[in-house]
């Protein structure tokens, strides 16, 4: 019973966080294709410096990891 509580209480914290790493993974995205002009051009030539063109799967991911959050979404799987 008290783990439902302790769930229950982080749920805000939870939903939060997912919007944050979605709207951070938007923006990078965006900037990594060449949007938001300068500001995206320094933003992409540091992201594909770094990541290589693995940035765009990376954002991808943090999309995808940040609907997960923010719905609750988990995955399990039987050894």
């Amino acid at each position: 019973m008290a783990n439902t509580r302790q769930a229950k209480a982080h749920t805000g914290s939870r939903i939060a966080a997912g919007i944050v790493l979605i709207a951070f993974s938007v923006f990078c995205f965006l900037c990594a294709v060449g949007a938001f002009g300068g500001v995206g051009r320094t933003v992409s030539g540091f992201l594909v410096g770094f990541f290589g063109l693995a940035v765009y799967g990376y954002t991808l991911a943090g999309v995808i990891l940040g609907v997960a959050l923010t719905f609750g979404i988990r995955v399990r799987m039987r050894l």
